[in-house]
């Protein structure tokens, strides 16, 4: 599949031109279109550790299809995008109606950045009144030429789900994602960054196995990352990294509550 695949419209608004206040054009996307919400991306390159956060696979969508608007306000102070799409990783939508997506980001100081996001939508198949709902909160900071430091936060929940199969609704399955980043450069060619995150399930709505109480009601994770430049174009990296899960019956980790993790990666760009 796509990661992204849209076809792009940038309308200058002529009667806004010399206004500080209103935008001076609009970008419209329609498509395939990768998420507004969390601080992590699909492409690996991007993030700063080797593997995501549980939060990337559980807590927010990768992929929406739909119509995307964004445009800048207060001299681009204030970026905003606004759309509706077919939503959470649907081509088709599987219900009759639509997700609505809105982001608005900023840079209160130099060098930080702040960025909010949110849906709201239909994500169960055939069902319609049972919305979803999910907010993500992201903020950056580059706090020196060396030292970067990022924050997220995410707050979701999923209404009316019948978790037990008993004909019983619970009326709220919500779930909340925390994540601290860092990252420092030692040399122009050597950095490291460290990650710690939790991803709090206590209904076990997002991770659930479908057997029982298996799936972690929460999920607790410290990851180390070592980078090095061997060229400007070709990168190499190391990780170490060591998850802990409140897991209920013990179905997580094959019956242990933690597991420790070793990855290496090497990465080539092209252009």
């Amino acid at each position: 599949a796509f990661e992204q695949a849209y076809v792009q419209l940038v309308a200058p608004l002529k009667f806004f031109e010399d206004s500080k206040v209103l935008p001076h054009a609009v970008d419209f996307k329609v498509g395939r279109m990768t998420t507004l919400a969390g601080n992590e991306v699909i492409e690996g390159y991007n993030n700063w550790n080797i593997s995501r956060s549980v939060s990337f696979g559980y807590a927010i969508p990768f992929t929406h299809t739909g119509l995307r608007a964004s445009f800048g306000l207060f001299d681009n102070f204030l970026n905003v995008t606004t759309g509706v799409n077919n939503g959470w990783d649907n081509d088709i939508d599987n219900n009759v109606y639509k997700t609505l997506e809105n982001a608005i980001s900023f840079s209160p100081f130099k060098n930080v950045k702040w960025t909010t996001a949110s849906y709201f939508g239909p994500e169960l198949n055939a069902q319609n009144g049972r919305n979803r709902f999910l907010i993500t909160n992201v903020l950056g900071w580059d706090v020196t030429s060396k030292l970067s430091l990022a924050g997220e936060f995410d707050y979701g929940n999923q209404n009316r789900i019948d978790i037990n199969t008993d004909g019983i609704l619970e009326h709220r399955m919500p779930w909340y994602g925390y994540a601290a980043y860092a990252k420092y450069k030692f040399t122009d060619k050597l950095s490291a960054a460290y990650r710690f995150e939790i991803f709090d399930d206590s209904k076990r709505y997002r991770n659930w196995t479908g057997v029982g109480t298996a799936g972690a009601a929460t999920d607790l994770g410290n990851t180390l990352t070592l980078e090095y430049k061997l060229y400007d174009n070709l990168i190499a990296r190391g990780e170490y990294r060591i998850d802990y899960a409140n897991a209920g019956d013990g179905n997580v980790f094959k019956g242990d509550h933690s597991q420790s993790t070793f990855g290496g990666q090497l990465i080539y760009l092209f252009g």
